[in-house]
């Protein structure tokens, strides 16, 4: 059996590399689908892959938030793709997978004529937890006993019914759908939810989220409303620890919390090793600055894209300076659709250049394009490096001539 895990990733440098080291000790796989993600996060995940870890990670530039869209393209995009004895595992990066035995082994002994639903275990973040502990697993010690959370069911599928059954996946994971589907209860398996590992992550989380769900339009009238609902009591003045525990959904309920680890001897000795640290770094806000940022370059791309000519290409431009002047002299204004001009120069990053948008490279991901030109010719391995470094793809990078070409 392959057992593939499919994640939709948000800024989650303080928790990903565990989650990624951690739950490889179970699966063969990982789908992550990045749409806002503006901290560290990718850079640590590109540094696992180069380790070796099976991961493919895709981007998705022009979506602002919409994981019901997501979550359902992408399991249907694994079960084209994969075998039929596949098996998909829906996991948010708060999540760890754990059982009565090894829980790959629990996996491999399951039917794969039906759906599963397992019920989330939960974590307290505690006062006394240690920080310095950077393998976030080893801080899953306290369990809230009494929370309504650990009656939250997440489905599990065999990617052979996500076709034959039409198979659709609610927000959160939390219901399933299809055509004659089976969905059994399974309690040998939970997944260890730790949503808030400390206070700054905690509320960098919930007020990136207020910010990202106010693009998701097709959102129902519920969904979201624990997000809204801690940061009322955050800004009401409540202990953080106690309103980051009830997760939104504990009303008045004061939260039990009782010593029980989370089970680390089915974690080979190389998976708990921390090896980025660095890159985990927390700033709440640094990160609400950013996610803001990100939002209103979407809201850029969708105005520009009403001026855009749709018979033409779209093309990024590398270069404010005189090469760029002297390029942008010479070729038709309507020859293309210009849509941002990057600069490797932070303190140019968001001024305005023949009406089009300045970027740094880091924010290349979240514009669509057809080309990138390196105006520059004396510079110009210097920027194709850079370009190359942020992950983008060699034959979308050209230099000036591709313009005259086009003329």
């Amino acid at each position: 059996m392959k057992i593939i895990a499919l994640t939709m990733l948000g800024n989650e440098n303080g928790i990903i590399e565990s989650f990624i080291r951690y739950n490889f000790n179970f699966i063969d796989k990982l789908l992550i689908v990045s749409t806002c993600c503006i901290d560290n996060t990718l850079i640590i995940v590109r540094k696992l892959i180069n380790e070796g870890f099976n991961i493919e990670l895709i981007e998705e530039p022009e979506i602002a938030f919409d994981q019901r869209y997501l979550d359902n393209k992408y399991i249907k995009r694994i079960a084209r793709k994969e075998k039929e004895d596949s098996f998909i595992l829906m996991l948010d990066a708060d999540e760890f997978l754990s059982g009565e035995n090894n829980p790959r082994k629990i996996l491999e002994g399951l039917s794969l004529d039906c759906a599963y639903a397992v019920k989330w275990k939960n974590y307290a973040m505690c006062e006394n937890d240690d920080q310095n502990e950077m393998f976030i697993p080893r801080r899953l010690r306290n369990i809230k006993r009494n929370f309504p959370g650990n009656l939250i069911e997440k489905v599990f599928f065999p990617s052979k019914l996500v076709l034959s059954k039409n198979i659709v996946v609610e927000t959160g994971h939390h219901e399933i759908c299809g055509e004659n589907l089976k969905v059994v209860p399974l309690n040998t398996l939970w997944l260890a939810h730790f949503p808030s590992i400390s206070k700054e992550q905690y509320l960098l989380r919930i007020y990136e989220s207020s910010i990202k769900y106010i693009t998701w339009r097709k959102r129902a009238f519920d969904e979201g409303f624990h997000i809204y609902h801690q940061i009322a009591e955050v800004e009401s003045g409540k202990d953080i620890f106690s309103i980051a525990n009830g997760y939104g959904l504990s009303g008045d309920t004061v939260i039990a919390v009782e010593e029980d680890p989370l089970n680390l001897s089915w974690c080979t000795p190389d998976s708990i090793e921390i090896r980025y640290p660095e890159l985990a770094t927390i700033n709440v806000f640094s990160g609400v600055r950013k996610i803001g940022q990100l939002m209103a370059i979407k809201a850029y791309n969708l105005e520009i894209d009403i001026e855009a000519d749709k018979s033409k290409q779209t093309i990024l431009i590398y270069g404010t300076g005189k090469s760029a002047e002297k390029l942008l002299n010479g070729i038709p204004e309507n020859l293309v659709n210009i849509r941002a001009y990057i600069d490797s120069n932070s303190e140019k990053c968001f001024r305005m250049f023949k009406r089009r948008l300045v970027i740094t490279p880091d924010y290349i991901r979240f514009f669509k394009y057809d080309k990138i030109i390196i105006t520059s010719r004396i510079h110009y391995d210097e920027m194709l490096g850079a370009l190359l470094s942020f992950g983008v793809e060699r034959d979308k990078i050209s230099s000036a001539a591709y313009l005259f070409d086009l003329i």
